[in-house]
């Protein structure tokens, strides 16, 4: 859990410059909390200091509240991005930006590990309400083996499937 004031909002300077636009701040907001690092008070909080110090800024599009970072913004976040361990930050600005893309498209990542024959099937898969974009199982014999592939579906699964259409449509080939 993200407690430092100063951390809280340089992850969501971060968040906000990943973004590069404008977005509906209902969204941005839902997409920061998804994460889990940061408790809803710090996060509402913080984002009105930002704004009150110049580093965010409201707008409406279409009729809807967005927010944006700001060029101070920027200058900040990229003067305090060295305050944060990188094995922090990124972390949380992948996870936000993969919340806010399921919010937009529909579709969302679902890794699951169970036991079954003697091992572990791993699962990763991308999915909508209306249809399976990837779904990989792997069987594993070793439990530290599973938890591992597992783990790294976890954190990274826009790799996983990034991977898997590589291999299945023959883009790899460039590759070798």
């Amino acid at each position: 859990m993200i407690t430092d004031k100063a951390e809280i909002k340089i992850a969501m300077l971060a968040v906000y410059y990943a973004f590069a636009v404008e977005v509906e701040q209902r969204m941005a907001q839902e997409s920061i909390l998804s994460v889990g690092q940061i408790n809803v008070f710090d996060c509402q909080e913080c984002e009105r200091e930002l704004i009150e110090e110049g580093l965010l800024r409201y707008c409406t599009i279409e009729g809807k509240v967005c927010c944006g970072i700001t060029g101070r913004g920027v200058l900040t976040y990229e003067q305090g991005k060295t305050l944060m361990k990188k094995n922090v930050l990124e972390p949380f600005v992948a996870e936000a930006l993969r919340y806010f893309d399921s919010l937009c498209s529909g579709r969302k990542y679902k890794t699951d590990i169970f036991e079954a024959d003697g091992g572990y099937y791993v699962t990763c898969a991308l999915r909508s309400e209306k249809r399976t974009y990837m779904e990989a199982k792997l069987f594993f014999e070793d439990r530290r083996e599973a938890d591992e592939a597992y783990e790294n579906c976890k954190r990274r699964p826009e790799v996983v499937f990034s991977g898997v259409e590589t291999l299945m449509t023959g883009k790899i080939n460039h590759l070798l």
